[in-house]
């Protein structure tokens, strides 16, 4: 095969990708990177908050036993309240001021609206 055929070949089936696949890439990657950043960390606080949840369950669970004095369990209650609390507020302020949040509630009470 003649290479200005195989050449010219190739570069109609890249333009040809190139107009298929364009308007699948983000407009704004930096707006895409930003969502997957917040979306991340949103994951990772509520990973934390489900384990300091566990973890006061499992306190509670240690002092039925009598694995834990009084003493000792409302040290670490309390402890674990304020990281749990601290959590809550990580959440909540990522929910109220990152505008990606802000964008899928309003997508959320669009669908609702809709559904309804």
């Amino acid at each position: 095969m003649d290479p200005v055929y195989l050449f010219s070949f190739l570069g109609l089936l890249s333009l040809a990708f190139a107009y298929i696949f364009f308007p699948l890439i983000p407009k704004n990657s930096t707006s895409s990177s930003q969502h997957e950043e917040a979306l991340q960390n949103y994951e990772d606080l509520l990973f934390q908050k489900s384990k300091a949840l566990e973890n006061l369950m499992e306190l509670d669970h240690d002092r039925e036993f009598g694995k834990v004095n009084e003493e000792d369990y409302e040290d670490i209650r309390n402890r674990l309240l304020r990281e749990a609390d601290a959590i809550y507020q990580s959440l909540k302020t990522l929910e109220q001021n990152d505008p990606f949040f802000s964008e899928l509630e309003i997508g959320l009470q669009t669908k609702r609206g809709k559904t309804k």
